[in-house]
């Protein structure tokens, strides 16, 4: 699947710490049913890991982001 096709079917990114996800994993998926398989691994200028994760519904984005304390993701902000 393309990109622009992820975007489009997820368009609600959330970007939260590699280290924040441990403890979530195999639950994701059952509290988040818009939740998308596919995610996307990014690193600060500090060498920080992170992962953006896609919801197609935007309520559970938010509640994802306030969980996990993640970040509403913007790419350009990470260009």
């Amino acid at each position: 699947m393309s990109n622009a096709k992820v975007r489009a079917n997820w368009p609600h990114a959330v970007v939260v710490e590699a280290a924040a996800l441990q403890g979530l994993g195999v639950h994701l998926n059952g509290a988040y049913p818009s939740i998308s398989e596919r995610t996307t691994h990014v690193v600060d200028e500090r060498g920080r890991g992170y992962v953006v994760l896609r919801f197609a519904d935007a309520e559970e984005a938010e509640l994802f982001r306030r969980r996990a304390h993640g970040e509403v993701y913007d790419p350009k902000a990470w260009e």
